[in-house]
């Protein structure tokens, strides 16, 4: 894809955003993995690259927040749809 559109004229339309309501499944995720990232960067960098149970609580605090969100979610736009 990034080939075509560096070596043709057309116009390629990136619409992830656009209807985001049919994509916050993948918002979810994106935002859930930088999350993720984020706290292990930042508990890594304050605690020396020492990672104990602390760190574990905390990404599965993260983890566990956006499996009940992500399905509380389809569940909601599965009962609105039908």
């Amino acid at each position: 894809m990034l080939k075509k559109s560096l070596t043709s004229d057309e116009v390629i339309i990136f619409d992830i955003f656009i209807e985001w309501r049919e994509n916050i499944q993948i918002i979810f995720v994106v935002f859930a993995t930088l999350l993720a990232l984020i706290f292990t960067f930042a508990y890594g960098a304050l605690n020396k690259l020492k990672y104990d149970k602390n760190l574990g609580r905390i990404l599965a605090l993260v983890y566990f927040s956006f499996i009940f969100s992500a399905t509380a979610f389809e569940v909601y736009h599965f009962y609105k749809t039908y």
